[in-house]
């Protein structure tokens, strides 16, 4: 595929369609307690995009080591801080401004450097989260991942050294459960902090750079896939609840691989321009969506009735008003940063986030 100078870029298929739908199940799982509902249909749509985070990430630096023979760590840490960093630091901005005007709680503001340092995760597992940033804990997450990631490709067996973290980081998470406790402190931020699934999507960009699967991933294995992602999605496998995030995050692994193999030569319904689209503002529309809710609830629902056509209509208004205020950031806010980390890039990538 090429961009708009004729310059060959990376494309991978179907992962806009990923990141559309991961979206805007968030914002449905997040409209729901506005009317005392809840679902974790969001907190499973954030395992996906850490799983395609983790894929992406790794299939880059897998390409930038093949070409170049090294891992330019400084211009990986510009590009992610140039990517994160002004949404990041807006919407933050944002939220003290509407809290510090509309709400006298000053002892949330002790929690607040938590965010600054990003460091969210941590607020969220041991005490208590800032209005409106409950969301931020990913997005921490994926800041800490992208510190160390990179560096494992350092070493001179990259495949065997990710592996050794993913086995380790579980084995941690199995061995606090043990011997700590599943409700413990401890327990809670290794099981948020999800690098494993992280990993999970490393390992299988390996694969797709590195190995023949093709013969492997047949109709019924890909249709294992789909119903296992089905089956997380409605809480319904049956399995220790310790497994379930990486479950779904090799489910998601085998999506990507079907998919980037199958539709990397036919088109596809996945590929559908409105998906390219969402997809590509996916991180404003994750980012800004808890404050456009909450003043769109505060001013055109507050007292409503939980029916289901109030539920559906400030689902799909707070949707559109979120995919404007994205699509306005993308295009007049994030545009003059997204060029500065284009010209940091080794890899050209249209899916990179």
């Amino acid at each position: 595929m090429k961009n708009n100078n004729g310059i060959k870029v990376l494309y991978l298929p179907t992962l806009n369609f990923v990141r559309a739908t991961a979206a805007l199940l968030v914002l449905l799982a997040h409209s729901l307690p506005y009317f005392n509902f809840h679902s974790d249909i969001g907190a499973k749509s954030v395992t996906v995009f850490f799983t395609l985070s983790g894929f992406l990430i790794t299939y880059l630096l897998l390409i930038e080591k093949e070409k170049t023979k090294s891992i330019n760590i400084k211009k990986f840490y510009i590009r992610r801080i140039l990517r994160i960093w002004p949404i990041y630091f807006l919407y933050l901005f944002l939220t003290v401004l509407y809290v510090l005007i509309n709400e006298n709680d000053f002892d949330a503001y002790n929690n607040l450097w938590y965010y600054v340092t990003f460091i969210p995760n941590y607020a969220l597992t041991i005490t208590e989260t800032f209005p409106y940033l409950g969301h931020y804990w990913s997005l921490g997450v994926e800041e800490q991942f992208y510190i160390f990631w990179p560096l494992l490709f350092l070493t001179k067996n990259h495949f065997k050294t990710i592996f050794i973290f993913f086995i380790t980081y579980f084995s941690l998470k199995i061995g606090v459960n043990l011997v700590i406790g599943g409700w413990s402190w401890q327990f809670g931020l290794l099981n948020l902090t999800k690098f494993d699934a992280m990993a999970l999507g490393g390992i299988g960009a390996i694969i797709l750079r590195n190995y023949n699967f093709h013969k492997l991933l047949n109709k019924y294995i890909y249709g294992g896939a789909l119903l296992l992602i089905l089956l997380s999605f409605l809480d319904l496998l049956p399995i220790y609840s310790i497994f379930r995030s990486n479950i779904l995050a090799v489910s998601c692994v085998i999506f990507f691989l079907f998919n980037i193999n199958v539709f990397g030569k036919d088109e596809s319904i996945l590929e559908h321009k409105v998906f390219i689209f969402l997809g590509k503002i996916s991180f404003g529309l994750y980012v800004y969506h808890p404050l456009i809710q909450t003043i769109l609830y505060k001013y055109c629902y507050h007292g409503s009735d939980a029916t289901i056509l109030n539920m559906l209509s400030f689902f799909i208004f707070s949707t559109l008003l979120s995919i404007l205020v994205s699509w306005l950031s993308f295009n007049f806010y994030e545009s003059p940063f997204l060029k500065l980390k284009h010209k940091q890039a080794v890899i050209n990538s249209t899916n990179e986030k």
